[in-house]
């Protein structure tokens, strides 16, 4: 059985709603799984999104304390 990942599984009702921004596909990941505690990497590798864009979208939501790491 293949893994699915969670960028093939479509847009969510989320980014439908509010848009496709790296900040909010950020975001998307963590609400549609609220019981996962995901690596950065993790997070790049399934959203497709570059390190760079990751890391900036990323730190402006730590910084607006939306997000922490653990």
């Amino acid at each position: 059985m293949s893994e699915v990942r969670y960028r093939d599984l479509g847009e969510t009702l989320f980014i439908k709603m509010f848009g496709y921004s790296p900040k909010l596909r950020i975001l998307d990941i963590f609400l549609d799984n609220p019981y996962f505690d995901f690596s950065k990497s993790e997070v790049v590798r399934e959203l497709g999104m570059s390190k760079q864009t990751f890391y900036k979208n990323f730190k402006d939501l730590e910084e607006l304390e939306i997000v922490k790491p653990s």
